[in-house]
């Protein structure tokens, strides 16, 4: 089972995922989910292994612009995909290993602006106009969904405003605390993958450090926020005046 979150940001898209692949059924490892094409475009696949590795030959073989426009972006995931299902399909008509998803994030430079977009087998693509996004397995949806509601649940922050350092926390952030809240087969460590005008790059090891301590700093605040024992000074108040806009006694 796999999980892969997306969220653009100021300058940036950022891709994560969890780590765990499982061997038949029962040994449990880490590899790679997340990937980055010739072309500048950042992926990962929720479903099975098979699937990412089908996809990575399609785009291998795609004859593409780096930093693509929308359109050709869009139809080159969509050839990949099918090309991946295609491969994939046996006898009966169905899929080995399952049906899968993907995301997929690339920056244009004829458009100067950044492209997140999901997939399917089928060779449905829709672009994220919200700005994020969240895919699973199709055996784990409800993984998805958890990922999905802490992206949307913090809508506040306005997203496409966020730098790029405080992305790469607040999607580590999510993927994080929806692996760690399923039951559904997924394990961490956490990885990344970023896209900006320049570059498109998965994130080393040694380069997630300090973004999962910025995470868990981030956590520490929220919490000693929740349990502030002092009263909130009241915006009315600290300009000297009461409620309905009076002045007191002494105004």
């Amino acid at each position: 089972m796999t999980l892969i979150t997306g969220l653009r940001c100021s300058d940036a898209v950022v891709l994560g995922s969890d780590s765990q692949k499982t061997v038949e059924r029962t040994l449990k490892t880490k590899t790679r989910k997340l990937f980055c094409s010739r072309h500048r475009i950042i992926w990962g696949v929720a479903g099975p292994i098979s699937a990412a590795q089908r996809v990575e030959a399609g785009f291998n073989d795609l004859i593409l612009d780096v930093d693509p426009d929308r359109d050709s972006g869009r139809q080159a995931v969509r050839e990949a995909m099918l090309t991946a299902a295609k491969e994939m399909q046996q006898p009966d008509g169905h899929l080995a290993g399952g049906h899968f998803r993907g995301l997929f994030a690339w920056y244009s430079r004829d458009e100067n602006r950044h492209h997140l977009l999901q997939a399917r087998s089928d060779g449905t693509v829709e672009l994220q106009d919200e700005g994020y996004s969240a895919v699973g397995s199709w055996s784990s949806k409800d993984l998805a969904q958890f990922a999905f509601f802490g992206f949307s649940s913090s809508g506040f922050l306005e997203y496409e405003t966020l730098p790029l350092e405080a992305a790469k926390m607040l999607v580590h952030t999510v993927t994080d605390d929806a692996i760690k809240v399923s039951a559904q087969g997924v394990d961490g460590p956490v990885q990344l993958a970023v896209v900006t005008a320049g570059s498109a790059y998965v994130l080393e090891s040694s380069d997630l450090k300090p973004v999962q301590d910025t995470g868990v700093a981030f956590k520490m605040h929220q919490a000693d926020f929740l349990k502030r024992t002092d009263k909130p000074v009241d915006e009315a108040e600290a300009r000297g005046l009461m409620p309905g806009g009076d002045r007191g006694e002494d105004g």
